[in-house]
């Protein structure tokens, strides 16, 4: 009996956490977009559209964790990003507009394709592989439409540091998606 007693505590703990039957849905899955662009004076105005996707769930009633993925295929580069993060809604949950703030890890990898004229020297890659690890801290709104679904308005700034330039870089994100809660 003495070993089971911890065990015991743990799981009812536990149980303690999940929703009640008729309560508000715990989990959600989302889908977005991220517009974006850059640049440069050989390619001109390069538009560029990353689409990504999300899993959370939402552990207390202003607590949500969630692991994100987004893709971005431009022309010049191909970004994949990986993120980890708490986020904090305000206001109750059954609000229409209900806002919250975002933090995490980040994780990006980016493999960059260039155009190389070189006369002299030595001459860089024309494809480059390397990683960006870092945090990222954020906010945004959900519009709630009903219970199980919403949309999302939402603006990270990604803190990493650059292999590519050896520096920490600041790159904004911003977001627009749907929410499905279950």
């Amino acid at each position: 009996m003495r070993h089971r007693l911890p065990l015991l505590a743990f799981a009812l703990a536990l149980a303690s956490t999940l929703p009640a039957v008729g309560e508000e849905k715990s989990f959600e899955a989302s889908v977005f977009v991220e517009p974006g662009g850059s640049y440069s004076d050989h390619n001109g105005l390069d538009i560029d559209t990353g689409l990504g996707a999300g899993f959370g769930w939402r552990f207390a009633p202003h607590w949500t964790a969630e692991a994100r993925f987004t893709q971005n295929d431009a022309e010049s580069a191909d970004v994949e990003s990986y993120q980890l993060g708490l986020r904090y809604a305000f206001g109750d949950t059954d609000a229409l507009w209900r806002p919250f703030v975002a933090g995490g890890l980040h994780l990006g990898e980016v493999e960059l394709r260039r155009e190389v004229v070189c006369v002299a020297g030595p001459c860089p890659d024309l494809e480059q592989s390397f990683d960006e690890t870092g945090l990222f801290v954020g906010g945004g709104v959900d519009w709630q439409l009903n219970g199980w679904f919403a949309l999302r308005f939402e603006g990270r700034l990604l803190i990493y540091d650059s292999e590519l330039y050896d520096d920490i870089e600041e790159d904004p994100d911003l977001l627009v998606g749907a929410v499905f809660r279950f």
